[in-house]
């Protein structure tokens, strides 16, 4: 019996724009945001969005990364250091499409030195649809945002 092996590449070019060190730029930051091109299929991506918004804004500048037009923001769950940076990246990017689980939103607290301190999402569902004209894409099972990036 004869076997066929076909063989799919996949490129992608991910580029860290926010975390506790800075390595090629000058702004570091806790938090964390990588930008993804999906060079196979032309699609971009941002993944995550820092604690500030500034320091992705700053480091994508000093990169020669250019976010717009941008497919996406994927964010991976709601505590300040991956979404606090949402709206003041809307600012300057304008309006996107948003992937994340429906548990962004959930609250979330911190115990710090005896009190409680919120750590969740920003800004409402409502808030992000009404000032930024974002579209949700809410996703409990794997799904296929474009072709090659699947949310888990």
């Amino acid at each position: 019996m004869f076997l066929k092996r076909l063989l799919i590449t996949i490129q992608f070019k991910i580029t860290i724009l926010a975390e506790n060190t800075a390595h090629l730029t000058h702004c570091s930051e806790w938090g964390f945001s990588v930008f993804v091109d999906d060079l196979l299929n032309k699609k971009k991506f941002l993944f995550d969005t820092g604690f500030s918004g500034d320091c992705v804004l700053n480091n994508a500048r000093e990169l020669n990364l250019t976010l717009t037009p941008l497919d996406g923001i994927i964010l991976s769950h709601g505590h300040y250091d991956h979404v606090y940076g949402v709206e003041q990246i809307l600012k300057e990017i304008g309006s996107t499409s948003i992937y994340a689980h429906p548990a962004l939103f959930a609250k979330r607290f911190s115990l710090k030195k005896g009190n409680m301190v919120y750590t969740g999402m920003c800004l409402s569902q409502k808030d992000l649809e009404t000032r930024f004209g974002v579209k949700f894409h809410l996703y409990e099972e794997i799904t296929e945002i474009s072709p090659s990036v699947y949310m888990t």
